[in-house]
Order: C-alpha cells, then sequence, then structure tokens
C-alpha cells in the first residue's frame, strides 16, 4: 500500500506539517482575550472538580471543547495553562483541515483540488486566527465542515451507515 501511494501519503504528511508549522509557532505570543480566559477557567475548574463538568452550559455552550480543555490541562499540568488550551484549539482544528480535504473529495473526486482545498484552510486568515485561540470555534468548524462533506456523500449515496455517522458528528457539534 505504501509503495503505491508514496506521492500521496507525502502530499498528507507535508499538508500536516504545514498546519502545525503555522499553528505551533509563537502560540502564546497573542494577549489572551477575555473569553479565552473565562474558558479556560472553567476547563481548569472542571479539570478538578467533577459535579461541575456541565459548568459550559450554564452560558449555553456544547460541552465538548472544555471536556478536552480539561484532559489537556490535566495531561500537561506542568506547562501553561494558556499554551494547553491553544494546543487544545489547534489540534482540533486539525479536524476542520481533513474535512475540508475529505469534502473537497467528496465533491470533485480530484486529488490535486482536495489539496488545493487543504492549502487555502491552512492559509485561511480565520482558520489561523481561531485554531490559535483557546475558544471552541476551531472546533466547531471542524465538526460543521465534516457534517456538510457527510451531508453531500449522504445525498450522494444514500447508506445508512452514513447518516449514523452523520448523526454521531452532528451530535457531537
Amino acid at each position: 500500500m505504501f509503495t503505491r501511494h508514496k506521492k500521496e501519503i507525502f502530499i498528507i504528511f507535508s499538508l500536516i506539517a504545514a498546519y502545525f508549522f503555522t499553528r505551533l509557532i509563537n502560540l502564546t505570543i497573542l494577549p489572551i482575550f477575555t473569553d479565552e480566559a473565562i474558558y479556560l477557567r472553567w476547563s481548569q475548574i472542571m479539570a478538578y472538580d467533577a459535579s461541575l463538568r456541565f459548568l459550559p452550559l450554564t452560558d449555553g455552550k456544547p460541552p465538548l471543547f472544555f471536556w478536552l480543555m480539561m484532559i489537556a490541562i490535566k495531561v500537561l499540568r506542568n506547562f501553561d495553562i494558556l499554551f494547553a488550551g491553544r494546543l487544545t484549539s489547534v489540534l482540533c482544528g486539525l479536524l476542520g483541515l481533513s474535512g475540508v480535504a475529505f469534502t473537497a473529495w467528496i465533491l470533485f473526486k480530484n486529488k490535486k483540488i482536495s489539496a488545493l482545498a487543504s492549502i487555502f484552510y491552512i492559509l485561511s486568515p480565520f482558520s489561523f486566527v481561531y485554531d490559535r485561540m483557546a475558544m471552541a470555534d476551531s472546533l466547531l468548524t471542524g465538526l460543521y465542515i465534516w457534517a456538510m462533506g457527510l451531508s453531500i456523500l449522504l445525498v450522494k449515496t444514500a447508506r445508512l451507515d452514513i447518516s449514523l455517522i452523520l448523526g454521531a458528528v452532528m451530535g457531537f457539534g
């Protein structure tokens, strides 16, 4: 398998490396924003008090991102809490990158267009800013992109397994 798809594997790893290179350089150089501080504090509280694991629902926020950030805060306890939160957002942004590649592949069935769409995602100022901030926007964007791609695939194929996966992705979002 690896010998037949050397070029595609190289392109995939190059795109992932470019994504991490653009997102991880000077990750904590931006000043902390008000919403980031609130979300980091919520995740910090949630990490050490199990009775408050649904704290973001008091503000109407879906808790999945905060649960992921809570795990990062506990795992990276020796690091800066801002770094742990922003790293979670960077990793969630990878979901958006893969979703763009998947959606482009489903729409056009062309590897070059899929790679070009991924490059546009990496260079997009919107994704660049929000993937580097400890906010739920990068996770929600990635899940919405995947939901769009799976919706297109569901319309094209009308399969039960695709509809179940789409329902799970929308539920996570």
